[in-house]
């Protein structure tokens, strides 16, 4: 199953196999977090746990968090194109370089070398934009692309002159600051835990909150190249905002011209700033699709970002502790992102349902025994049918029909937790939290321990409510259920309380503000829609079984009566488990049992209303 577990196990593998001595990430979809997992210690081995705050060298994941995204907001204000060229912004450029563009730059098509030690050619960092200007070229302007840390050092250098400001206090106005990422920049604080990098020679320690790559440092920390660091906490906004088409930071049709693959049919896929996956051996995985996008850092750290689907995982990690020379991690990262790929979108395992739900051992024996036997009665138009409110009543019976003689509906109950697994990777689309699946899908467990106490044996009662859960149309949060209904007259929000739930006054306030914070955040259509309960604890009938002070009658309390009916028997099987009838043979095991049998046994009728929360 994809999450917090299962990553901190990845983690756990990397460190064991020698890939990194700490790492944190993140795998989500959109802004919604499905994992995340923090493994090792910061700032070096031996010191304390890291966590979703310890900030991380991002190497040349710098240029994207950094200076591609200040690219960009200047290309969306208008004050940067990218045909714009380095002689406009250096007219002492030399012939060679006058005339690379912006584009060339940002896809690293300029020709530019690698890299080269400025530390090793200069004394002042002021003479930067000298030096790379003098050095030969690689490669003709718009070949082929190579890599270019010197190329990503003079945009950034454009970039402060245009906009007339350094690229850290760029950085923090136009990307940082709007994001909310507080957590993140260029030259972190004294006081910031930071995971070490690679041991200094010279000094014999390592690299704490101080950049790694030699060039940034040489050039005070603040470079187009490298620079940035930033927490896992912050890393996940800012891949939320990437998977969210730009979401608030950029426009959408910006992020979309960025991620376009700009040089197809070569040795490296290059957008504005970004990798393109596809091309030979990158770093992203063979069995990831091809438009995905994303970067990497040389101190182990990378984002994959998958537009279609809004899927990202977020890698940041210390491989350079104590030196270099470890490539463990490069194989790792692509098992990871090819592992988290598919668990994102493959069914879930049938005995990892039966654990999660703890199936009992008697039911689960025969759930397992049909696993094997692979014969579904549900194909795929059924499963349709079953998933559609307007059809799944009239489907339900079909599926009792197909399945024939079964006991207890136990059969059903397997088919159904079949769609369920099927169901999965729609919930992870989604990105609702795995906590609320559980909780949800752990109905079909309540039933069959009710069904266990009322008749003895273990049976599902309820075929017929499955299919809400199914189609996500209904969650369980705290104490209650909450029923997203589409119906002809208009939505509604019905409210559902199950034989376990609470209705003390705190546990249904905490319920009803689940809901609302869930519903803000992945339903926010229906945020305002107004709670329905259609239910005999609404009934009148209840005024005289129950006392004042009764929890029921409290809830009930907080409606406005829309219907009664006054006639409907409804209650009898709620509160007298097994039965459907009045009876003398009635149990008295509760107060409300005794009166309610008493009440029937007089020729009276319970009742059932619906009511809107006031």
């Amino acid at each position: 199953m994809l999450n917090g577990a299962w990553l901190k196990e990845q983690l756990t593998i990397g460190i064991r196999e020698g890939c990194f001595p700490a790492a944190a990430a993140a795998v989500g979809v959109g802004k919604h977090v499905l994992a995340t997992a923090c493994a090792g210690e910061a700032p070096e081995p031996g010191g304390r746990p890291v966590d979703e705050h310890t900030r991380w060298d991002m190497a040349s994941l710098s240029k994207v968090i950094g200076t591609t995204m200040v690219a960009l907001r200047a290309m969306e204000e208008g004050k940067l194109r990218l045909d714009e060229k380095v002689g406009d912004f250096f007219p002492e450029a030399p012939a060679d370089k006058a005339e690379i563009t912006v584009f060339q730059l940002m896809t690293h098509t300029g020709g530019f070398e690698p890299s080269f030690r400025l530390d090793r050619m200069l004394t002042d960092p002021a003479e930067a934009v000298r030096c790379i200007l003098e050095v030969p070229l690689a490669e003709k302007p718009g070949v082929r692309p190579i890599y270019s840390c010197m190329g990503y050092i003079l945009l950034a250098k454009m970039l402060e002159k245009r906009l007339g400001a350094p690229l850290n206090e760029l950085a923090e106005q136009t990307v940082f600051r709007p994001l909310g990422m507080t957590e993140t920049g260029y030259c972190p604080p004294a006081d910031a835990v930071c995971a070490a990098t690679e041991v200094d020679p010279e000094t014999g320690k390592a690299w704490t909150g101080v950049v790694h790559d030699e060039n940034a440092r040489f050039l005070r920390g603040v470079s187009g190249n490298a620079g940035v660091f930033m927490s896992l906490a912050d890393g996940i906004r800012f891949a939320g905002m990437l998977a969210g088409g730009g979401e608030g930071l950029l426009r959408k049709e910006t992020l979309e011209k960025a991620i376009r693959n700009y040089t197809p049919g070569m040795d490296v896929h290059r957008g504005l700033g970004f990798q393109i996956a596809g091309s030979p051996d990158c770093f992203f995985s063979d069995a990831v699709p091809e438009r995905c996008f994303g970067h990497t850092g040389f101190t182990g750290t990378s984002l994959l970002v998958e537009p279609e689907s809004g899927f990202w995982v977020l890698l940041l990690a210390n491989r350079v502790y104590p030196t270099r020379e470890s490539t463990a991690l490069f194989p790792f990262r692509r098992r990871l992102h090819a592992e988290a790929w598919a668990l994102f979108r493959a069914p879930m395992g049938a005995e990892e349902m039966y654990d999660t739900l703890k199936i009992p051992a008697e039911v689960r024996e025969k759930f397992s025994a049909w696993d094997r036997e692979g014969k579904p009665f549900a194909d795929e138009e059924m499963i349709r049918r079953l998933l559609t409110r307007s059809e799944w009543t009239e489907a339900a019976e079909e599926m009792k029909k197909r399945i024939g003689e079964d006991p207890g509906a136990l059969r059903f109950l397997w088919e159904e937790l079949r769609i369920a697994r099927l169901q999965w990777p729609a919930w992870l689309r989604k990105g609702l939290p795995e906590s609320v699946w559980r909780d949800t899908m752990l109905f079909a467990t309540r039933y069959l321990n009710d069904g266990l106490k009322a008749y003895g044996h273990y049976c599902f009662t309820a075929p017929w409510w499955f299919p809400r859960q199914l189609a996500m149309e209904l969650f369980r949060l705290g104490a209650l259920e909450f029923e997203l209904a589409a119906l002809e007259g208009g939505r509604r929000v019905y409210l559902h309380i199950p034989t376990d739930a609470s209705l003390a006054p705190e546990a249904v306030d905490d319920a009803i503000a689940r809901f609302r914070a869930f519903a803000a955040e992945f339903y926010p259509d229906w945020m305002e829609v107004p709670l329905y309960c259609d239910s005999w604890l609404l009934s009148p009938a209840l005024e005289e079984l129950l006392p004042a002070s009764s929890r029921i009658l409290a809830f009930a309390h907080r409606f406005r009566i829309l219907s009664v009916n006054r006639d409907n028997m409804g209650a009898v099987s709620w509160v007298f488990p097994g039965w459907k009838e009045p009876s003398p043979d009635l149990p008295e095991e509760t107060g409300l049992q005794k009166k309610m049998k008493a009440f029937l046994l007089n020729g009276r009728k319970p009742g059932w209303a619906e009511g809107v929360m006031k």
